[in-house]
């Protein structure tokens, strides 16, 4: 198999891997944990195993200057520990495939900033994308029936809140990533959120995911999975020289996991019209990335 091929394999993988966070948030939220204590949980072990993988390929990853280092604290404060707090809090209240779907609102907002920050073209193809990704949002979430905008309506405002954050995220990194290996800017960027989210931990939580060895497993796998090896695994894909627009139509199928994982593993319901607006959703991204070549790199 050719490396061209074999890179994009790597970013499915890291897609695959993203969309089972919201499997791990309900396992541990099950065991008696907070929200509070799953961000930690998520960003301290993605921050030991990256701080490894870091150390065996070079110290000099960890290199990074003063003015970077502000950057990159901002980003772990607002764009790891507020975004993991804010979407995990999300899928408490409203699930795991509505959740998902609302940070993929994201998109919408990522190319209004990038157009009033980076100068970038609004072209008619993206125009058309974002009123069919807005489209299908709605359908997604209500199924069609307008009560559920009342029922849900502090979930729904959370997953929105998540998706702006997500927003910021996108753009900040596409500044850091230009002085910087993503690596280097993931790892310092969880190091910051999981310095940002201990003090909001409660002391119980804390004896408990280091005093048990279930939670302690299961947790180093948080840490692993949807977090040091889906960046590594995303990272390792795009360095091989692959089409990016390709590779944003490939991160759809983080959405599509999510949504599978809450109707098989936790009893999610998924009516047909949901599923059209999933299909909407996942359309538009093709549609908006039609004429670019383009995507905002992808760091959750």
């Amino acid at each position: 198999m050719t490396p061209f091929n074999n890179g994009y394999i790597s970013v499915a993988i890291a897609a695959v891997f993203w969309g089972t966070i919201g499997l791990f948030v309900k396992i541990l939220g099950g065991m008696g944990l907070s929200i509070e204590a799953i961000v930690f949980i998520r960003l301290f072990y993605g921050c030991l195993i990256l701080a490894l993988i870091m150390y065996m390929k070079s110290g000099s990853y960890f290199k990074v200057d003063l003015k970077g280092l502000a950057l990159l604290a901002f980003m772990g404060v607002f764009t790891q520990a507020a975004f993991n707090l804010v979407y995990f809090k999300t899928i408490e209240v409203i699930g795991v495939a509505s959740a998902a779907v609302l940070v993929y609102v994201a998109p919408v907002l990522i190319t209004l900033l990038s157009r009033l920050i980076f100068k970038e073209v609004l072209n008619p193809f993206k125009k058309i994308g974002l009123v069919i990704c807005l489209l299908g949002a709605f359908m997604a979430i209500t199924g069609g029936r307008m009560e559920t905008l009342n029922m849900d309506q502090k979930g729904i405002l959370l997953g929105l809140l998540s998706a702006v954050i997500y927003a910021m995220l996108s753009i900040t990194s596409k500044i850091a990533i230009e002085r910087y290996d993503p690596l280097t800017v993931v790892f310092y960027s969880f190091l910051f959120g999981t310095m940002a989210i201990s003090p909001f931990v409660p002391h119980e939580d804390f004896m408990m995911m280091f005093s048990k060895l279930d939670m302690i497993m299961l947790s180093f796998t948080m840490g692993l999975v949807p977090a040091a090896f889906a960046y590594f695994s995303y990272f390792r894909g795009i360095g091989q020289k692959i089409d990016l627009s390709i590779v944003g139509i490939i991160s759809t199928l983080e959405l599509l996991v999510s949504v599978l994982i809450g109707r098989l593993f936790l009893n999610e319901s998924i009516t047909a019209l949901k599923m059209v607006g999933l299909s909407l959703i996942m359309l538009s991204i093709f549609i908006s990335q039609y004429q670019g070549h383009k995507v905002n790199k992808k760091l959750v």
